[in-house]
């Protein structure tokens, strides 16, 4: 690796680091095994220092890594779809979550979001990038990387550290240029068929509990 290249390199280690600093919406999860190469996500959503309530936000899926994403739950309240992972275009999945009524009030935290999936990489499933959108516009007003849950130990027990940045990056980078094709899309139009183009795969509706 030349000078170049590691100084690329540690310029977006920095911009990534600061990024995680400076977002204001915090999404940590736990991930549980359910059989084999099924795995599920659980979601705490903090809308930390967001200008408005957190009304809307998208998680993303890397193709090759996740596969068959099913089972979205969401609060009472909340709306979502799933778009698969599409090795013909090919694009990485998505689900995107929608409040139909306030949100996520500033200062506030809402968990009660999981979806469940396949798991195409090696170990436990890791950090993803989200994006935070305006459902009333259709702008992205924050971005960021889920953080795992820190689980408090029993006394004289470890916890769980956070992933490190160059974990975060290694999982980050291969998403970039997906998710900046997203954005350029969701000027268009409403954000539900922004996000969900036909080609992307069946759009699967959540009910409020």
């Amino acid at each position: 690796m030349n000078l170049r290249s590691i100084a690329r390199l540690a310029a977006t280690v920095g911009l990534l680091t600061l990024g995680q600093q400076a977002s204001a919406t915090i999404i940590t999860y736990d991930v549980s095994n359910v059989t084999g190469s099924i795995w599920r996500y659980d979601y705490s959503v903090t809308n930390d220092a967001l200008a408005t309530s957190l009304g809307e936000f998208s998680l993303y899926f890397q193709l090759g890594q996740y596969e068959n994403l099913l089972a979205l739950t969401a609060p009472s309240g909340w709306d979502g779809l799933i778009a698969q992972p599409d090795p013909l275009l090919p694009d990485n999945g998505f689900i995107d979550l929608l409040a139909q009524d306030g949100g996520i009030g500033i200062g506030q935290t809402l968990a009660g979001f999981s979806v469940q999936f396949d798991w195409l990489g090696l170990g436990a499933p890791g950090s993803q990038p989200f994006d935070v959108i305006d459902p009333a516009n259709f702008t992205f007003v924050d971005s960021g990387v889920t953080q795992r849950a820190v689980v408090t130990p029993p006394i004289g027990g470890i916890s769980v550290p956070e992933p490190s940045v160059f974990a975060l990056l290694t999982l980050a980078l291969p998403l970039a240029a997906s998710v900046i094709l997203r954005r350029r899309r969701a000027t268009c139009s409403a954000i539900w068929l922004a996000l969900a183009p036909a080609p992307r795969g069946r759009a699967v509706p959540v009910s409020s509990r």
